[in-house]
């Protein structure tokens, strides 16, 4: 892998699609990048690796906005090693998965800011006494491919009154998703079709979007 100053002098990188040679561009630890190939948005680390969000909603729990991610060169992107996904944000939502009626207080590894903690509310009135009459707007569903990426903690039997002010309702997160419709967010979802589906649902995903 090249670091930093020799991606700056070399400025050069592998397609991980066609394989063909890139200029690459120069990015900084805590930026976020993508490209015309790839419709994954990446965060690049301070290792100078990437991680990458899975969906939209995971992005809206950490940003505000698409405005701030970089599209850079397929090179670029192949210039840093993937290391794993962004899990949601422990500071902005609770999480439950389409499997599992239970709900989750996402909790940091003290040790490690990248390791989430799942730890299960255990009734309802310890998330309303913990989170407020509103807890239920809090709970983001998380894709249940990710639960091997969690750490399973001691569950929550008794209220403890959080601090929910930082927190997002999965409402305004659905609408941050919608209001990227005809920008970033349509070509991401039709390009992340094509990766998830293959090449023919993504066919009819541009003949449906454009209309031919």
């Amino acid at each position: 892998m090249l670091t930093a100053a020799e991606q700056e002098q070399y400025r050069v990188g592998v397609s991980p699609l066609s394989g063909d040679l890139f200029t690459t561009d120069f990015v900084l630890p805590g930026d976020l990048i993508r490209s015309e190939s790839v419709s994954t948005v990446y965060c690049v680390t301070s290792d100078l690796d990437r991680r990458s969000y899975v969906d939209e909603t995971t992005f809206f729990t950490h940003q505000r906005t698409f405005d701030h991610v970089k599209w850079v060169t397929d090179g670029t992107i192949a210039n840093y090693p993937l290391t794993g996904p962004i899990l949601p944000n422990p500071d902005a939502v609770l999480g439950k998965f389409e499997t599992d009626p239970r709900v989750y207080r996402l909790d940091r590894d003290a040790d490690d800011a990248n390791t989430i903690i799942l730890r299960h509310l255990d009734t309802e009135g310890v998330a309303e006494a913990s989170y407020g009459p509103d807890w239920a707007d809090y709970v983001i569903d998380i894709n249940q491919t990710l639960v091997s990426e969690f750490t399973v903690g001691a569950p929550i039997l008794q209220s403890m009154l959080e601090d929910t002010s930082e927190f997002r309702m999965r409402r305004l997160l659905n609408e941050e998703s919608a209001n990227v419709q005809g920008d970033n967010s349509s070509l991401y979802n039709l390009l992340a079709t094509f990766f998830l589906s293959g090449v023919n649902k993504v066919t009819k995903a541009f003949s449906d979007f454009f209309g031919f």
